[in-house]
């Protein structure tokens, strides 16, 4: 026999939450959100048999900087170290509180502002595809 109430169903066996409280629990934990631009570089070799993470296989990422609704996703990867490329000449105080916490290794390193493809880019770009032809 199976009864319903506000807060669950009971089939007897189990007691299992409804489809309104399952609802009202998914809406409540943050979405998972990659960085912008993100992509695995390296992925891990792991060992037949067992999964990378098992057997301690570390693969490289890269992405555009990542913000504060990107950290639940940066949690899932068990990152070692995060390296910042930017013109700032210090770090994002966000991101290094969130390596701190999670003890991941921060490097940062101050780099020129990208200001498009210089003209050298673009002809050895376009030498290159003349190469290739």
């Amino acid at each position: 026999m199976t009864q319903v109430t506000d807060r669950t169903v009971h089939t007897g066996r189990c007691t299992q939450p409804t489809l309104r409280e399952h609802l009202l629990a998914s809406m409540s934990v943050p979405p998972v959100i990659p960085p912008f631009r993100f992509a695995t570089v390296e992925a891990g070799r792991a060992v037949t048999g067992r999964s990378a993470e098992e057997c301690g296989a570390e693969s490289l990422y890269r992405s555009a900087y990542p913000s504060l609704r990107n950290y639940r996703f940066l949690l899932g990867l068990n990152l070692q170290t995060i390296i910042s490329l930017i013109p700032s000449p210090e770090p994002v105080k966000d991101l290094a509180e969130f390596c701190d916490l999670n003890l991941i290794t921060h490097m940062h390193f101050q780099v020129p502002r990208f200001r498009g493809l210089c003209r050298c880019v673009l002809r050895v770009a376009i030498l290159g595809s003349r190469l290739i032809r």
